[in-house]
């Protein structure tokens, strides 16, 4: 009876086992059926009469017979058929590109001779690559911060965001806005979403490349377009162009991330390889009015842009970084030649001054056009480098300039603007650019008036952005502001993070790019080991606090540190806290009178409290006009709390310290955390970094400033100081020192 028992049992587990298997294999076999085209009803692993005609029509279709069997040899066949259908190229003409056609001869390049290899890839070591983003940026750009902040408090519904890019015509991320800008907005947050979690952040671009492979938009959209309004195309087309190579050139970087079975990753680069083959902005644009038939004059050098149209605008970048990208990546010649037609449309636009004059016309908003091509060129250098040992930034364009002259020229235009609002400015203003509500005649004359105001018209234009952005470019052209900004932001993992979430190039960052090359990997040791010892000195004088050798060490370090503060604030000296391993002030003068007050309280995410106001005060020694004060305190517990002061000097005020203060910010950096780029006392800190960028920028003033001037300076900070000990809002900070 045992045996029988035994016999019995074996026999049903084995037709469990096959029931569970046979159930597996329908459920595949209807899905391999879907795929190829057939109807088997619903995929649900329950095998019945759709399913078998089904198979029958697909043995049909090879002039052969279903055994009426589903077994692995089925299985096999579906999908060696399927493999077959995706991997078999369409036969894809390439469309007409009537901008690049029209000056084909005038604008040619070598590039239009490279080939892809089916060998290349663009990273090598993706598990390095992918370590880091762990080690520089993992966990640095939550939603409350960065630009996906500042984004959601302009409006815009991160919710909708996938959606709208998805359908390519919806804005319900922001119904008052164009579809270009909601969607180029949108990037910004879906980007700072990846680089902050790439494994979280990367289901926002797997379901807008899933929605495109179902909607079908991407694979033409051209055909597409005819269901789109007219009035739609102003801003459609333009979009198109820029979103759709910005996620397949995400694509093609991490793919290996985006786990897509063999079949779906076909699939993808049918899709992108229809896009990029025949795409044709041209005849959508033109729908939205005969003004914008006029093509852009790629031979002029100041005159580019006729009338309104972008035909050789913007998005023009974004085609050639991810038609090159993705042809290089996926061995697909046809959509690198059409990253390379577009590559040359956009150098061409480089005049003879290395002046992006496509752009340039556009007055007050021109600065902050112009800086989008320095990542690009960053991005297409790092590709041309790779696959054929091309020093991109270095080659010359139809004009004669490069485009590192003219990364360099756009660095002196943002320092000197009046070359480029007046001789290039169509007269057109853009206020949105304007931070200050200046319209371009009234900004010329406050230039040639106060050259030193140049960033009233910074629109996005910042150190860290140019510098970090355009690794390459920046140590190349630019080196000692990139040494600067590189000590002070890369050392320690930040900095890296400024520049993430671009609207041109979304959440790709070329300094990792450049660190997967290997570059700047001596930079990087350096800080390393400097962090280290840092890191181990802190241990030690915490470990031997009572150590009185150590002691003595302590005290000439901290006398090292703080003699910027000797020398400028009237003080005996800081005190070293040992508990807290931090610098602060021992005591302070007192101040004779308070005229003006107007303070206000803020609290960020992190018990950051930011105290602001516009405050006048009168010293025995001094008399202050109308000053900026910032008092911030980190953190909220007796120990931890870091204190700053920020002010900022009124023009007339003390009109000898403007210039030796922009000479401070250029040789040593900026402090980025306070309001309007002030003049930075650090009260009390354990950042080293702050009190190196104190000790420089002391020693600039003083080199700058004549005896006289630097005594002035000296009382006007420690009154600061001595106001900021005496206000009954901030009083409290001082005391817990």
């Amino acid at each position: 009876m045992r045996r029988i028992a035994l016999a019995l049992a074996t026999i049903l587990s084995l037709a469990f086992t096959s029931t569970a298997l046979y159930a597996e294999d329908v459920l595949l076999a209807q899905e391999l059926l879907t795929k190829l085209g057939y109807t088997p009803g619903p995929v649900d692993g329950s095998y019945g009469g759709k399913t078998e005609q089904a198979l029958i029509k697909f043995y049909a279709a090879q002039n052969k017979k279903f055994d009426g069997e589903l077994s692995a040899n089925e299985i096999k066949d579906l999908e060696s058929s399927l493999s077959a259908s995706i991997a078999a190229r369409p036969k894809l003409k390439k469309s007409r590109h009537r901008q690049h056609a029209k000056y084909s001869k005038h604008i040619a390049t070598p590039f239009r001779d490279l080939k892809v290899s089916e060998d290349f890839t663009l990273i090598d070591d993706f598990d390095s690559f992918m370590g880091f983003h762990e080690k520089y940026i993992k966990g640095q750009l939550p939603d409350d911060k960065g630009i996906f902040n500042y984004r959601e408090r302009q409006g815009y519904d991160f919710d909708f965001c996938v959606e709208d890019f998805i359908s390519t015509t919806s804005k319900k991320a922001n119904p008052s806005k164009g579809v270009q800008n909601v969607t180029a907005y949108c990037g910004n947050m879906i980007s700072q979403r990846f680089l902050n979690n790439p494994e979280r952040g990367l289901e926002h671009y797997r379901k807008i490349i899933l929605g495109w492979l179902d909607n079908g938009i991407v694979q033409n959209p051209n055909a597409f377009s005819k269901n789109i309004p007219n009035k739609l195309m102003s801003e459609w087309p333009y979009a198109i162009s820029s979103n759709v190579p910005n996620i397949l050139s995400h694509y093609a970087i991490y793919h290996r991330l985006y786990s897509f079975d063999q079949f779906t990753h076909q699939s993808i680069l049918r899709m992108g390889e229809a896009f990029y083959a025949q795409w044709d902005y041209y005849p959508e644009l033109i729908k939205s009015g005969d003004h914008n038939r006029k093509l852009c004059n790629l031979k002029s050098q100041t005159k580019v842009v006729r009338g309104s149209n972008d035909h050789c605008g913007s998005f023009s970048f974004r085609m050639a970084t991810g038609g090159i990208y993705f042809g290089l990546e996926f061995n697909s010649q046809i959509a690198f030649d059409t990253g390379i037609r577009h590559l040359e449309i956009m150098l061409a636009t480089f005049n003879k001054d290395a002046v992006y004059a496509a752009q340039a016309h556009r007055g007050i908003c021109a600065v902050g056009y112009m800086k989008q091509f320095p990542p690009h060129f960053e991005l297409i250098h790092y590709a041309f480098s790779k696959a054929y040992g091309i020093d991109f930034i270095n080659t010359k364009n139809i004009n004669g300039v490069t485009p590192a002259e003219a990364y360099t020229k756009l660095w002196k235009i943002a320092h000197d603007p009046l070359e480029t609002v007046v001789k290039y400015w169509n007269g057109f203003d853009q206020m949105n650019c304007s931070s200050n509500g200046k319209n371009q005649r009234e900004i010329v004359a406050q230039l040639k008036k106060d050259p030193s105001s140049y960033q009233d018209i910074w629109n996005g234009f910042s150190y860290g952005d140019f510098l970090l952005s355009s690794p390459i470019l920046a140590k190349q052209e630019i080196p000692e502001e990139w040494k600067s900004l590189d000590k002070t932001k890369v050392r320690q993992g930040q900095g890296v993070s400024q520049t993430i979430a671009g609207g041109d190039w979304v959440g790709i960052n070329p300094y990792l790019l450049q660190l997967a090359l290997g570059n700047f990997e001596d930079e990087r040791r350096e800080y390393d080991e400097e962090l280290k010892k840092k890191v181990e000195k802190a241990k030690e004088i915490q470990a031997k606090a009572f150590d009185e050798e150590l002691k003595k060490k302590v005290e000439k370090a901290k006398e090292i540190q703080a003699k910027a503060f000797r020398a400028l604030i009237y003080v005996d000296d800081f005190i070293f806290d040992d508990k807290n391993n931090s610098y602060q002030l021992k005591r302070h003068n007192e101040i004779s009178r308070i005229t003006q007050i107007d303070f206000s309280l803020s609290i960020n995410t992190n018990d950051e409290k930011l105290f602001n106001g516009d405050v006048a005060y009168e010293t025995s020694e001094n008399n202050f006009k109308t000053t900026w004060i910032d008092f911030k305190v980190e953190g909220n517990n007796e120990v931890s709390q870091n204190i700053k002061i920020a002010f900022q000097i009124e023009e007339g005020s003390f009109s000898n310290f403007a210039e030796p203060f922009s000479k401070s910010k250029k040789e040593c950096g900026v402090f980025e955390d306070m309001a309007d780029d002030s003049f930075i006392i650090p009260l009390k800190t354990n950042n080293i970094s702050e009190l190196e960028l104190f000790d420089c920028y002391t020693t600039v003033l003083q080199k700058n400033l004549n005896e006289d001037d630097f005594d002035i300076l000296r009382d006007r900070i420690d009154t600061a100081i001595s106001l900021m000990k005496s206000l009954e809002a901030t009083n409290e900070y001082f005391e817990k020192q």
